[in-house]
């Protein structure tokens, strides 16, 4: 979906696909942020050991015996990174658990499990329409939140019903009022129009995304390869030139 790929297999979750969900589209402070002083925590990470230590961290919390509310996060947080490891049935595992330990299934701790547990449904077993019952319920709990509309777009997307995803990216878009978070949104629906063929609206949106958040490498290359679709090889060249210049933590076209 976003930035580097780690090879899962079916299970195709992204580094950055991390990032976007604890950082991008507003999963609540509770989950994706949350970490104890073992370092049982979620995010993005440096490298696979990283991501291994915060399993172990997570594992002794929850072996230990934990109260509800703070089971559900420690599993969630282990889920997150059982996924960047290429662990799609431990991670589904995890958030199974913590849907089940959940005393009401309602709340931004289980809204969170409710939107990862989407992401297993669609890239891990390509069930578009499992994630979208998922997401739906999700909407149902925090229905202003722009993350289920943004998720559910995604997974619209790859389902091949754009309309709907161009719905839910409008929806998402109208609810955010933060400028990174609505950059996001606009390079996800300026993709969306590059991959419906409209290049001159990807365009439009691409440079919206970059004038929100100016120093993100990615929106620079995402514009790039719209030009370069349109056939404006000079701007395509610099907006990539740019790209490189800037290069950070997410190269490449998300």
């Amino acid at each position: 979906m976003l930035g580097l790929r780690i090879g899962l297999g079916r299970c195709a979750l992204t580094a950055s696909l991390i990032a976007w969900v604890a950082i991008i589209v507003g999963v609540s402070p509770a989950s994706a942020q949350n970490k104890d002083a073992k370092g049982c925590m979620a995010g993005p990470a440096k490298s696979n050991s990283d991501f291994e230590d915060r399993v172990a961290a997570c594992t002794v919390n929850i072996d230990r015996g934990l109260p509800a509310g703070k089971l559900i996060v420690a599993l969630f947080n282990r889920a997150q990174n059982h996924f960047a490891l290429k662990k799609c049935d431990e991670g589904i595992a995890d958030l199974n658990r913590a849907r089940e330990s959940s005393p009401q299934r309602k709340g931004p701790d289980y809204y969170n499990v409710l939107i990862w547990t989407s992401f297993y449904w669609q890239h891990c077993r390509g069930d578009f329409d499992r994630a979208i019952a998922v997401l739906d319920e999700a909407a149902q709990i925090l229905p202003r939140d722009p993350a289920v509309y943004n998720q559910r777009s995604n997974v619209r997307r790859d389902k091949g019903d754009f309309s709907g995803a161009m719905a839910d990216l409008n929806r998402s878009i109208s609810l955010i009022n933060n400028d990174p978070y609505r950059a996001s949104a606009y390079n996800n629906r300026a993709l969306l129009w590059k991959h419906m063929g409209d290049y001159d609206r990807a365009v439009a949106d691409f440079a919206i995304a970059i004038k929100l958040q100016p120093k993100r490498s990615k929106y620079y290359a995402n514009r790039g390869e719209a030009y370069r679709l349109q056939g404006q090889l000079d701007r395509a060249l610099q907006d990539q030139n740019r790209s490189i210049e800037m290069f950070g933590d997410e190269p490449g076209i998300a």
